[in-house]
Formats: structure tokens, sequence, C-alpha cells
């Protein structure tokens, strides 16, 4: 199956177990699609059909509301900055749709197609340089040349509030 940025596809599997399971399945890309094609990774998890209604209704849900003088001033970044240009928050002003919607970044385990731990150090790192960390990223431009080290930082801790 093809994955086109900014393009809604299905895919339908069938797990072989009757319930669900705790680990995920792992899944790569299977065609040549350019430099980082070996660190295009996907998990799938297999879980009750009342527990995936109920991850869906969170996925749809609005943002987590910033508790902290922090994390205000970190969605406030985020809202002022390019970042809304490509992606979206649910419950803000933020509905790109070109990358990925991020309105439950905070309670993801990987970041970049599956290559990186999700952790506040490799936000940090992904936001400051996404080329550095998954070489071929290009759309996504080096927020270190547009931004100062604490402003990437607030809006990586923002960013893994939303949960």
């Amino acid at each position: 199956m093809d994955l086109v940025p900014g393009h809604t596809t299905g895919l339908w599997f069938t797990a072989n177990d009757d319930a669900a399971r705790s680990e995920a399945y792992l899944g790569q890309c299977a065609e040549f699609c350019g430099l980082s094609h070996a660190n295009m990774r996907f998990r799938v998890f297999v879980d009750t059909p009342e527990d995936y209604a109920t991850w869906v209704a969170d996925q749809n849900a609005d943002r987590t509301t910033p508790s902290t003088d922090a994390l205000i001033a970190g969605e406030e970044l985020f809202l002022a900055s390019a970042c809304i240009g490509c992606h979206a928050i649910n419950g803000t002003s933020a509905v790109g749709r070109v990358g990925p919607d991020l309105s439950h970044i905070g309670g993801r385990e990987t970041l970049a197609a599956g290559i990186m731990e999700n952790n506040r150090e490799n936000l940090i790192a992904w936001i400051s340089n996404p080329e550095n960390e998954k070489p071929g990223v290009v759309l996504m431009p080096a927020f270190e040349n547009l931004m100062t080290p604490e402003q990437i930082e607030s809006i990586a801790d923002y960013l893994l509030s939303l949960k």
C-alpha cells in the first residue's frame, strides 16, 4: 500500500489471534521510495472492537488544554510559527494536513515513522533539524535556523503534553 502525504488511505488485515495483544506488529516500507526508505516503519496494534472505538474517539478529541504557564507559552509559540501550515492540533487554529496530526503526539511511542523513541531529547532533535535524524526529510524545515533552543524546547514540552 502506498502512503501519499495529504491523502487518506486504508489498509485492512486480520490478526491471527482471537484476542487483543499488548505488543505491536511491526511493519516496514516495501517499495524503494527515497533516501530514508529503510527508515519508514510502522506499528499495528490489535485491539478489541470496544478498545478500538475508544481509541478512535480519543484521537478525534480536542488536544489536552495546557495546564501550566510554560505549556501555554509552548502552545502560543507553536501556533505563531510555520508549524501550523503543515500540522493540525484539534481544538486550536492549527489545521494543516500536509504533516502528521499532532493532537495527541505526546501519547505516541515513536517519532519519525517509528525510527525514534518519543521522548523530550529526540523531539527536540527532530524539531531542531529533522534531516539530521532522518535523511531525505525535505518538507520540514530545520527550526534551529528559525528559533532559539529555548523556543524549540518550549514547543517540544508542549507537544509532549498532548496525550
